[in-house]
């Protein structure tokens, strides 16, 4: 069984720049802390099935050999960069959807805001062009045969489901946590294979203008004690 597990390099809050307001593209890159927490749901599907074979892919340029190395690391089997342009939700599905076809893949999986500017459409719309079954926020998998039976969490409600493969899977990140690959994953990853395709009918609907630093506020140097809860919940509800 092919499971294929959708990443996106996303650049480093911890460092990024800005120069006089603007974006310096030069900021260090990242795996997102979502694809993260996809690819270890799609190690606990491997834990039921060991005939499963994991798959990343990326939607975009060529990532450095420091990132694909990473990305190994983390469990994945092989690596594919889908090489062009997709930078939103709709081309990155186009050419994700593509080659899970080309593959047959029965899983797919993203993280819960996977290449779609945190938009969270990303993983339904993929569904949807696949023809295929799908859940969001998904917490646990129970088996996996010719369905695939989960649990899905979120804050207001928690599902117990069975879908039909194939089937396109956003996983909720607070219960799938990284973990940090040992030296063993690491000298592996270097053996694996990681290779590029050509993405075909990707043509992303969206152009970047540049990106800015929020606007800084003054603080408001308000202080509130208890007895005045409501004056603090009604001032902190102007934040929102």
């Amino acid at each position: 069984m092919n499971i294929l597990v959708c990443t996106k390099i996303v650049l480093d809050e911890e460092e990024l720049k800005f120069s006089n307001g603007e974006l310096d593209q030069t900021s260090n890159l990242k795996i997102s802390n979502f694809d993260l927490s996809a690819i270890e749901c799609a190690l606990s599907i491997k834990e039921k099935n060991a005939d499963c074979k994991i798959i990343g892919v990326y939607a975009g340029e060529s990532l450095n050999s420091k990132l694909n190395k990473d990305l190994l690391s983390r469990g994945l089997d092989e690596l594919i960069n889908l090489k062009g342009v997709a930078v939103d939700s709709i081309s990155a599905a186009n050419a994700v959807c593509e080659y899970a076809k080309s593959i047959d893949a029965k899983i797919i999986i993203a993280g819960s805001n996977s290449s779609d500017l945190f938009q969270g459409i990303f993983a339904p719309f993929l569904a949807a062009k696949l023809d295929a079954a799908y859940a969001g926020n998904v917490s646990a998998i129970n088996a996996v045969s010719n369905i695939v039976d989960l649990n899905t969490s979120d804050s207001l409600n928690e599902g117990h489901l069975n879908l039909d493969l194939p089937a396109v899977l956003s996983v909720n990140p607070e219960y799938y946590e990284a973990k940090i690959p040992g030296m063993k994953a690491i000298l592996q990853a270097a053996k694996k294979p990681c290779s590029e395709v050509a993405a075909s009918n990707n043509v992303s609907k969206i152009t970047t203008l540049k990106i800015e630093a929020p606007k800084s506020k003054d603080r408001a140097k308000q202080i509130f004690e208890l007895k005045d809860f409501e004056n603090f919940k009604s001032e902190f509800e102007k934040l929102l």
